[in-house]
């Protein structure tokens, strides 16, 4: 009898799952360590990258400004690099002959506001109250804790999904 009740005993010990704690993920992270992706990140880069191509003509230094841009994901900085060298090699007086990020020679130069948020894909269009018809689609990503900004006019943004002009 006592054989039983100690082998009831164990069994019933080892056969105990500790209680899942129901406020957690998958990989044991609090549902509000959880980070959300800041879509402002979108206007707050075409903001800043107006105003600096307002204020300097050198496409190197816009090719050092985008590569030293914390708002940028590095795959951005690696297309975006790749597109303008490829450009320069092709044609060195003309380069590309349109803005890449603007997807376009012509943009809005301030008021940028979110118009669209596709949240499953992180794409983000974005226009300028001072040209309503203006519409260039950004990516936006989440990086670690950061929200950085991947793709934009013909970066990193598919055909299908770039605005149309």
């Amino acid at each position: 009898m006592k054989n039983s009740v100690l082998l009831l005993l164990m069994i019933s010990l080892f056969s105990c799952q500790p209680k899942k704690d129901t406020d957690t993920t998958e990989n044991n992270i609090p549902e509000t360590a959880k980070t959300t992706v800041d879509y402002t990140v979108a206007t707050q880069f075409i903001s800043d990258y107006t105003h600096f191509i307002n204020t300097s003509t050198d496409p190197k230094a816009t090719l050092s400004w985008i590569q030293h841009n914390k708002l940028l994901s590095s795959g951005f900085k690696e297309n975006y690099t790749r597109i303008i060298e490829e450009a320069w090699k092709t044609d060195p007086e003309l380069g590309l002959g349109f803005d890449p990020i603007f997807d376009g020679q012509d943009y809005p130069d301030n008021n940028y506001t979110i118009t669209a948020i596709d949240s499953l894909n992180g794409f983000v269009s974005v226009s300028s109250s001072n040209w309503t018809d203006f519409v260039v689609v950004i990516r936006v990503v989440q990086n670690g804790k950061q929200s950085q900004v991947d793709g934009s006019g013909i970066i990193n943004i598919p055909e299908n999904k770039r605005a149309q002009r």
